[in-house]
């Protein structure tokens, strides 16, 4: 699904799916193990023991649920929960076939996995907006989140609407959901489908922080780097990209690598500049590819090689980034 740019504020929608309601009762000793590693905090009578999604261990959950459902194999609640772990661990197309079956019994969080992964696959999807609605009919509140964002973003054959985007992400996030909050804190940040309001977004961003968001560490960091909501102070800046960084959110390493090879807000570092870039683009930023573009083409703290800030640039620009499409104007370059 949609997001904003890289190097800016970021919205979230990967793990948005990843709690639900479902029975609180588990059959067996299987099922209870891998509700102990797989359930979600948002589950009606497993708050007290559900994982958040930051941090559910995908590889144990993984084992545990594959053997509760040899043991359960009719439990529609595991097999929601090990596509909640297989879609933590990356492997969308098995939550998925984990899910399907669930999903057409009624289980909302199998309903939500289902249509994230169909506008995964193509995001103008239709079948995917009534299952975010059952599920929110059901009383599973992160259901907003991913639905919000399709409203936001226009995908699944919805008409682009900001308010109902709004509208609809307040659900979630009055929920405590930590996406949907940062998500709505966006909205405020752009001034879009709501007013312009930057201590808001702000207040936003640090809830979601302190529920383990990564982005809100990342859009607080924003805040102090451009003085949005705050008086500019590049030191907290980089703190907050340092944060998140070290928090397993590479792409924050973009704007914290300007202000290393610039020794704004932190003493000049290239190498530690090269190694956050690089963190960034092989996480898939097309930003840090533009900052390595500036590195090679610089020659800063690696020896000057255009040719390969050439390369790096017309990566970024394949990726959207309009600083590397300016680049590669400058010199001359067609892409």
């Amino acid at each position: 699904m949609g997001s904003i740019a890289m190097s800016a504020r970021q919205t979230v929608v990967a793990l948005s799916f990843l709690a639900f309601s479902t029975a609180a009762a588990t059959a067996g000793p299987a099922a209870d193990a891998c509700a102990a590693l797989a359930a979600s905090p948002f589950e009606a009578g497993l708050e007290s023991i559900g994982v958040r999604n930051d941090l559910v261990d995908a590889d144990a959950a993984i084992t545990a649920c594959e053997a509760a459902h040899a043991a359960e194999p009719d439990s529609t609640a595991v097999d929601a929960w090990l596509a909640r772990a297989y879609l933590i661990g990356g492997r969308s197309e098995d939550a998925y076939a984990s899910a399907l079956p669930a999903a057409d019994a009624g289980n909302p969080l199998a309903q939500v996995i289902v249509a994230n992964v169909l506008l995964e696959r193509d995001p103008n999807d239709p079948a995917a907006i009534p299952l975010y609605e059952a599920a929110l009919a059901a009383g599973y509140a992160p259901a907003a989140n991913p639905l919000g964002i399709a409203y936001r973003d226009g995908e699944g054959g919805l008409t682009q609407s900001y308010e109902k985007a709004a509208e609809i992400l307040a659900i979630a996030a009055d929920a405590g959901y930590a996406e949907a909050i940062n998500n709505l804190g966006l909205l405020y940040s752009y001034g879009t489908g709501v007013p312009l309001d930057f201590d808001k977004a702000n207040a936003m961003f640090l809830q979601a922080w302190e529920k383990g968001e990564v982005w809100g560490a990342n859009n607080l960091a924003y805040g102090y780097q451009f003085g949005e909501g705050f008086e500019i102070d590049l030191k907290k800046a980089a703190e907050w990209y340092q944060k998140a960084v070290d928090a397993g959110l590479p792409q924050a390493g973009v704007n914290l690598a300007d202000l290393y090879l610039d020794g704004r807000g932190v003493v000049i570092n290239y190498k530690r500049a090269l190694t956050l870039a690089e963190g960034a683009a092989e996480a898939g930023d097309p930003g840090g590819s533009y900052v390595l573009g500036k590195i090679f083409e610089r020659g800063l703290g690696v020896p000057a090689n255009v040719d390969r800030a050439i390369e790096l640039y017309k990566l970024a620009a394949d990726g959207g980034n309009t600083n590397a499409i300016n680049a590669l104007k400058r010199l001359g370059v067609t892409q």
